[in-house]
């Protein structure tokens, strides 16, 4: 009888639970994960392109050329590092959010999926 009672509990409370709990889940503590990551994937995409340093270093002329024409080229030459540098960071940035979007319309999106699939049964 306790074999019967604890397979009973194991089906009810276990199975059953966890399937009632995914979306909880997938929306809370998995949404959190998952931003977590993406915002991470940012920060590390920001220090590789060492877009600070640029910002940093951005009137100093390069390679100690303190003359009027080292200093404009300079200028001009990490102005458009700068915008490059920029344009890949709002690439990189956009593509994470459209994957935290995915993540968040995924589910919704199976499970009408499947929906549609058990119509034809």
């Amino acid at each position: 009888m306790v074999f019967i009672l604890s397979a009973v509990k194991f089906v009810v409370v276990d199975i059953l639970g966890s399937i009632i709990y995914f979306p909880i889940w997938w929306y809370t503590r998995g949404t959190k994960q998952a931003a977590g990551l993406i915002f991470r994937n940012i920060s590390n995409a920001e220090k590789a392109l060492a877009i600070g340093i640029l910002f940093r270093y951005f009137f100093k002329p390069m390679y100690a050329d303190y003359t009027k024409s080292g200093r404009a080229i300079s200028l001009v030459v990490r102005f458009v590092h700068l915008l490059v540098m920029l344009a890949v960071l709002a690439l990189v940035t956009l593509a994470n959010l459209l994957l935290l979007v995915g993540w968040l319309v995924l589910l919704p999106a199976t499970i009408y999926i499947v929906f549609l699939n058990s119509q034809g049964l």
